[in-house]
Formats: structure tokens, C-alpha cells, sequence
């Protein structure tokens, strides 16, 4: 593990003339990110987190990790695992800030890339299967002070350090150029809505021979897309705020997403998972709402679907965690969304002291949320009952913050666009004795996000 000194810049800026849209907009380079959130009353998170220009990073290409050097621009193949690589790349000394990002690795792993094993079927998105940067300079909105926080590590290597006065001078004086509209066709699912519901009959029957519980089974939508993927974000943010909401741009694609729940969080030695299942619509009154709520806690299959996400959560966490420290702090509780109410439940623990939090980290791999349980046999069955592979969706998202701190999300209700084409998916907890139809309903329910932004094609205002 890298244990070498390295000293952190912060720098504060007055941000009240300055939106953090306007910010990632201003602030000009490659492999830009962006993440934010709200919370279930629709406040906005304290923070939202800008990046671009990664100075390093890992990469899963044609089976191979290779380790790239973006500041010279060269890569060099590696022999050994991809979670061992993290392990040595991510540094023992730890920054001394409260933020939730100050730097570090951030990037997605599809759900291929979750797996450790090699993929089956059809890729016709043909993403790495893993990508991690590694930024030594990020920039924070703070919310509640209308803050631009800039923070730069000053990591020893040997190329030049990033120009942050010319950063700042951009965040304020860049001008920019109109921000173009864009076109979304119609989508078209890869599974008709009998050949679905066929699929969903098939896994049952092999959940009942293999003595599983339950598996995720989905189905996959595409569209024909033109225009800035970033526009279609900002709709998107609009119209589905969540606690989870990131962009990110990579060379060759554009990914997007909205995420009810954290698969991982960590902070100090402390580490949080909140396991969400359910999603039914909102009502159009306060009454309907607690009506719904009643529906979803009364409903024997739902809630037999959460108990058995939160068990696997349980389970998992008991493995990294010390002995008695593994708590539900909070347990299947209903929680409104702008258009949605799920049930959201919370397990915490403290990890034992000799554990590295990549270790940690991929024992919660893949998340039974996007599998089922149990899940290692619940993804060998979605392997060879889905005809494509996933690639993004199932996947998480997160970081590895020079802090400590740690978080990452699901790809689920996410987009990813390449090649003027635009993909989402979605699926459903399928037991043995569930309803084809209702099964149906839930994958569309879920992808009614997307479809609600389809004709909205205007260039937004400033």
C-alpha cells in the first residue's frame, strides 16, 4: 500500500453567482464527472462533486488490466488482479477533511466487471467492464454556504501539476457555448412483453429446481439518440430527483443515473448499507400516499423480497464487520420520492481493524439488489437466462475518497449513450410463486423516468 506523504490544497470561492450545472460546464476536460443528490424531502445534499482530467487510472480492456498514465499518455499491462491493483494503488495516509470526496479513485464497475468471472451472451455495448481514475483535483458546491470548494493533492510523480488558478479563472470567466438540444426516439425492449413474461415463467421454474429464493430478471431498452447527453441529464435530474444522481463522460460513451440507495458507504471505520426494494407510484394526495404505503408493508411477496435483501446484506456485512457490531438501525421503512414509494431498510457495522476497504469493498460484490438471493447463484442463473449481457446496468458507481471515505451506488435506473444510441434497463424480484404480469409492471414502473423524458427536446433556459 502506498504510504507516501502528500500534501493537500483547499481553496474557497464565493459560489452564489455560480449553479453547480454552470460549474461542470465552465470547468473544460476530458473524463468530466459530476455527482449529486437529494434527499427524500427533496433537499438538496450539502455537496455536489465536479471532476475532469484524471491524472491515472485502471482499466479492464479485452480481458486485461492496464494501468493508464493520461497526463503522458501511456499504459502499461498488469498481472495481477484488478482488486489487488486497487489495494497497493490506494494510499494508507489519509487527507484530514470532512468532505465526501476530496480526491481520489472514482469510476463504475458493470455488472460483468462485479462478477470476477467470464462473461456469456451477447455484448452489444461492449463497454470496459471496469474503470477507475484517479483525480488529484476536485471541486465541491456547498449548498448550504454557496461554497465552491476546490481541493488539489499534491501527489509525488513526474509530470506537471494541474494549473488550479486556471481552473478557478474558468469556473467565473469561461464563456460558454449554447448548450444543444437533443433527440430521443421511441424505445424498443429487447423482450417483447410475452417473450418477458415467458422468461420470468422459465426462471421460476429453475428457481424452484435449484432451491433458490429469489433472482432479478430484466429486460433492456433502446432508443436512437442525438444531441448532448448532458441536456438529457439535466431533464432527467428534474424530473426523478434522488438521493444518488451522477454523469459521467468517458471518451467513447456518456453515463447517467439516479439511485435510491448506497450499496457501500464508508466513513472512519464505520460502514452503512441501505437495501430498497418495492417502488410503487405516488399518490396524488397525502392520504393516498400512507394508502400506498399500507399496500406495500402488507404485501407478503414485498416484504418477502426485502427480508431477503436485507438477510444478504446482513449476512455479507457480518464477514467484514467485528463480532456484535452488525445493527439494523432502520428497517423497512416507507420512503416517498418525487414520483415513487419504496421500502428502504439500513444495516451498519464497524469493519475489523486489519481489513483493507478494497477487501471489504469486493465482498459485497456482486449486490444481491441486482442479482438476488442467494446471489452468486441467483447471477449464474441470470447468466444463462438473459440472451445479452448486462454490461452497465447492475453495475455500481462510487468512489474511494483520499479520506477514507467511500461510497457507491447501483447502476439501475441509469442510461448509458454510444455510438448515437441510448440504452436503459430494468428488472424484477422474481420468486417462485410470483405474477408474470405484476413482474411486467415492475420492470416498466422502473423505467418510467426515462420514458417520461422522452419528448422533452427543448434547449434549457439560463
Amino acid at each position: 500500500m502506498n504510504e507516501k506523504p502528500f500534501k493537500t490544497i483547499v481553496k474557497r470561492l464565493n459560489g452564489d453567482s455560480v449553479s453547480p450545472i454552470l460549474l461542470f460546464r465552465r470547468l473544460k476536460g476530458e473524463r468530466k464527472f459530476l455527482i449529486e443528490g437529494t434527499n427524500s424531502e427533496g433537499q438538496k445534499n450539502q455537496y455536489t462533486i465536479i471532476g475532469m482530467n484524471p491524472v491515472k487510472g485502471f482499466q479492464m480492456k479485452n480481458g486485461c488490466l492496464l494501468q493508464k498514465d493520461y497526463v503522458n499518455g501511456f499504459e502499461t499491462e498488469l498481472s495481477i488482479p484488478m482488486m489487488e491493483a486497487l489495494r497497493e494503488a490506494i494510499p494508507a495516509t489519509k487527507v484530514d477533511l470532512d468532505f465526501p470526496f476530496c480526491g481520489g479513485y472514482i469510476g463504475y464497475f458493470s455488472y460483468e466487471g462485479v462478477q470476477f468471472y467470464s462473461p456469456v451472451g451477447n455484448d452489444d455495448i461492449q463497454i470496459e467492464p471496469m474503470q477507475m481514475d484517479f483525480y488529484d483535483t476536485v471541486f465541491l458546491y456547498d449548498h448550504m454556504k454557496d461554497e465552491i470548494i476546490c481541493i488539489h493533492n499534491e501527489i509525488e510523480r513526474t509530470y506537471e501539476e494541474a494549473n488550479v488558478d486556471q481552473y478557478i479563472a474558468a469556473i467565473f470567466e469561461e464563456q460558454l457555448v449554447e448548450e444543444t438540444n437533443y433527440e430521443l426516439s421511441d424505445f424498443n425492449s429487447y423482450y417483447s412483453d410475452e417473450q418477458f413474461m415467458e422468461l420470468v415463467k422459465k426462471t421460476q421454474e429453475e428457481i424452484s429446481k435449484r432451491n433458490l429464493v429469489q433472482v432479478v430478471i430484466s429486460n433492456r431498452y433502446q432508443a436512437n439518440f442525438q444531441g448532448n447527453p448532458f441536456t438529457m441529464y439535466r431533464e432527467l435530474r428534474k424530473e426523478t430527483p434522488a438521493p444518488y444522481m451522477f454523469y459521467f463522460e468517458y471518451p467513447d460513451f456518456s453515463m447517467m443515473g439516479v439511485s435510491p440507495e448506497s450499496i457501500f458507504n464508508v466513513k472512519g471505520n464505520q460502514i452503512k448499507v441501505a437495501p430498497v426494494t418495492g417502488a410503487r407510484p405516488r399518490g396524488k394526495t397525502a392520504r393516498e400516499d400512507v394508502q400506498i404505503e399500507l399496500t406495500l408493508l402488507q404485501n407478503v411477496n414485498e416484504v418477502k423480497a426485502h427480508n431477503m435483501l436485507v438477510d444478504s446484506t446482513t449476512e455479507d456485512l457480518m464477514r467484514i464487520c467485528q463480532p456484535k457490531t452488525v445493527f439494523m438501525t432502520e428497517y423497512m421503512k416507507p420512503v416517498l420520492f418525487r414520483h415513487s414509494i419504496r421500502l428502504t431498510s439500513e444495516v451498519s457495522g464497524e469493519l475489523l481493524p486489519k481489513i483493507h476497504i478494497v477487501d471489504a469493498f469486493s465482498t459485497m460484490l456482486p449486490p444481491a439488489s441486482s442479482t438476488g438471493v442467494p446471489k452468486f447463484d441467483a447471477a449464474k442463473l441470470i447468466g444463462e437466462m438473459e440472451e445479452v449481457r448486462r454490461s452497465f446496468y447492475g453495475g455500481v458507481v462510487g468512489y474511494f475518497s483520499l479520506n477514507g471515505f467511500v461510497n457507491f451506488t447501483l447502476l439501475m435506473q441509469s442510461m448509458l449513450i454510444k455510438e448515437n444510441r441510448a440504452f436503459i434497463q430494468s428488472g424484477a424480484n422474481v420468486l417462485k410463486d410470483s405474477d408474470c404480469e405484476i413482474a411486467l409492471i415492475e420492470v416498466k414502473r422502473k423505467i418510467k423516468a426515462f420514458i417520461a423524458i422522452e419528448e422533452k427536446r427543448s434547449v434549457v433556459q439560463y
